[in-house]
């Protein structure tokens, strides 16, 4: 999933994202759920945001927690008719924004000298391999990289950036931003779809 992804929906679904290539999250509290209705409705959401159910044309409201679940890799909003006071009515042309909430697995800092693989994890990713920052010896630190289908071309892209600067500052320290999600202008990697740290235990 992009760090922030906006879906239109095209019928009364309830399944959201994210894409097959992302790697992140793994819960309903790792992402911010909003809905912008196209148009005014009644009965159209739980008394947890609206009294009488009522919504505007153009109106967001935040899905609460108890409102959304994560299952088989989807964010799920509760249907209005299953849940009276946290579910929702999703109608076709109503937007659904998904925002990846930035927390620990989210930031780090590697040395480019720990830097020991970077692997094809899938047609939609990469791993970046780096020595563990513990004195574990069976996992490593590892950062996913997730971009769009390319029939390998993006893959073989990064692996030529990232050689070229884990290699540029060599002997001269300093920090390269190779991937910043919020931020992408000051990044290396401006077209990635998202990535996730898995830090070594």
């Amino acid at each position: 999933m992009n760090p922030f992804t906006t879906i239109t929906a095209t019928d009364a679904q309830t399944n959201f994202g994210p894409h097959e290539y992302s790697p992140y999250p793994t819960l309903d509290t790792d992402v911010v759920v909003s809905v912008t209705f196209l148009s005014g409705q009644t009965t159209k959401v739980g008394s947890a945001y609206s009294t009488d159910g009522e919504v505007d044309a153009g109106e967001t409201i935040i899905i609460n927690d108890t409102g959304k679940s994560w299952s088989g890799g989807e964010i799920i909003i509760a249907a209005q008719t299953a849940d009276a006071v946290n579910g929702v009515t999703i109608s076709a042309g109503d937007i659904v924004t998904l925002e990846v909430i930035d927390r620990k697995n989210t930031e780090a800092c590697f040395r480019a000298d720990r830097l020991i693989a970077v692997n094809a994890d899938s047609d939609y990713s990469l791993e970046l391999i780096f020595l563990p920052h513990t004195n574990s010896t069976t996992t490593n630190d590892t950062i996913i990289i997730a971009f769009p289908y390319s029939e390998g071309v993006t893959f073989r892209e990064i692996s030529e950036l990232i050689y070229q600067y884990a290699n540029a500052n060599l002997g001269k320290g300093g920090v390269v931003t190779l991937v910043d999600d919020v931020n992408p202008e000051n990044s290396v990697l401006k077209n990635i779809e998202g990535c996730y740290i898995e830090m070594a235990s």
